[in-house]
């Protein structure tokens, strides 16, 4: 399949309804800033997104109201996240994270000791 723009797809279609992997991108218009993050935080999946912008402080804004496990600036590539960083998404994009300090948390197992503190007799 050549690589494809889907413009203004209808929402129940697979190419916005369902995670895809091919080279096909659904363009989905908005009015305002509030209805694209609105848009983007109504999906059923949470792993990535991507803010396009020439203004960092602008984009750091819109990202922190986006609810995925990563965010992308101008740029959109799991090869662009530092593998020293935890992965992982929101919603049915997965729960916990892999990677990082949280991901090698999220596969142990925590065992706690309680040891009883001897009485001041020398008793137990």
């Amino acid at each position: 399949m050549l690589p494809s723009l889907v413009l203004d797809p209808a929402p129940e279609l697979g190419i916005v309804a369902e995670e895809q992997f091919g080279p096909a991108l659904p363009v989905i218009p908005y009015d305002d800033e509030e209805q694209a993050i609105r848009l983007a935080n109504a999906t059923w999946s949470g792993l990535c997104s991507s803010v396009w912008s020439g203004d960092t402080s602008h984009a750091m804004a819109v990202a922190r109201r986006l609810r995925t496990g990563v965010t992308f600036f101008n740029n959109h590539n799991a090869t662009a996240v530092d593998e020293r960083a935890p992965f992982g998404g929101f919603a049915q994009s997965g729960i916990g994270r892999e990677l990082g300090r949280e991901g090698i948390r999220d596969f142990t197992e925590t065992h706690v000791m309680a040891v009883p503190v001897p009485s001041e007799d020398g008793g137990h």
